[in-house]
């Protein structure tokens, strides 16, 4: 897809929704993306799954190692430990040629620390203008984002516009309550948590509770996530009645990596 400089009139665009589906909209609400900051601490925010715009022309102009002038601008995404962060960028059919970077910083890095702060993410664009790089969030926090128009060894490039996505996988914790047995029917309280122990709450996660009979895995209730915990109201086939069966719990969402519990052998009551 070539890319147009978001200041053209009659611009349309590609906006990637969550679902992976993409709509058509117009240059008056393009205009509401933005673009990037001169420094970290005006850098906008990144809306995964949105598709950014920006143009190194209009960046913060410092020098690199050569004394060269470098243009470049910033970003902010926001992560929570354990996320999958996917990063697809392009620049223009008509300038592909030209060098482009992407740098992510980690969590806590500020204008005033970057130039001694060590990246997670260093990518450039491939000889075709686009470009696809991934990392793991370590921490939760705020990730500085820079585009930049000249490599740091002094190989220059020229300032242009750019677009780019991120598309971020969150990661989860599924655990099952301490239990020993279970009658046919009831009710099992599901902890759903980050990697980090943070909460979770999104109604949109579903958690299944399954158990293990005669080697084959059959799923006796649903749920979704509510403030940590999914409430799973199950039902175990008669068939089950004492015997001790595999039990389990899985989630699954539309921004989450698929999740699953450690077994537990329990009698059926």
């Amino acid at each position: 897809m070539a890319l147009c400089n978001t200041s053209a009139p009659g611009l349309r665009l590609r906006v990637h929704t969550r679902s992976g589906a993409a709509i058509a909209t117009t240059a008056a609400a393009a205009a509401a993306y933005g673009e990037g900051g001169s420094s970290i601490a005006q850098a906008p925010l990144i809306v995964p799954g949105q598709q950014e715009f920006g143009n190194t022309v209009n960046g913060t102009t410092t020098d690199n190692s050569c004394g060269e002038a470098v243009r470049s601008q910033w970003w902010r995404l926001s992560v929570t430990s354990g996320d999958h962060v996917a990063i697809d960028r392009e620049e223009p059919e008509s300038i592909r040629h030209v060098w482009s970077g992407l740098i992510v910083y980690p969590s806590g890095t500020t204008d005033f620390n970057y130039p001694q702060t060590g990246s997670v993410l260093t990518s450039e664009l491939n000889s075709n203008g686009k470009d696809e790089a991934s990392f793991v969030a370590t921490q939760s926090g705020s990730m500085p984002v820079l585009i930049t128009a000249s490599r740091v060894s002094c190989e220059s490039g020229t300032p242009a516009p750019y677009s780019f996505t991120v598309y971020v996988t969150h990661a989860l914790n599924i655990a099952l309550p301490r239990v020993d047995a279970l009658r046919l029917k009831g009710t099992l309280a599901i902890s759903l948590h980050t990697p980090e122990g943070g909460p979770v709450s999104d109604a949109s996660l579903r958690v299944e509770v399954q158990i293990s009979l005669r080697g084959v895995w059959h799923t006796i209730g649903t749920g979704s996530d509510g403030d940590s915990v999914a409430a799973v109201h199950y039902t175990i086939p008669r068939s089950a009645a004492h015997e001790r069966v595999a039990l389990r719990a899985l989630a699954h969402g539309p921004e989450y990596a698929p999740a699953t519990s450690a077994h537990a052998k329990v009698r059926v009551l």
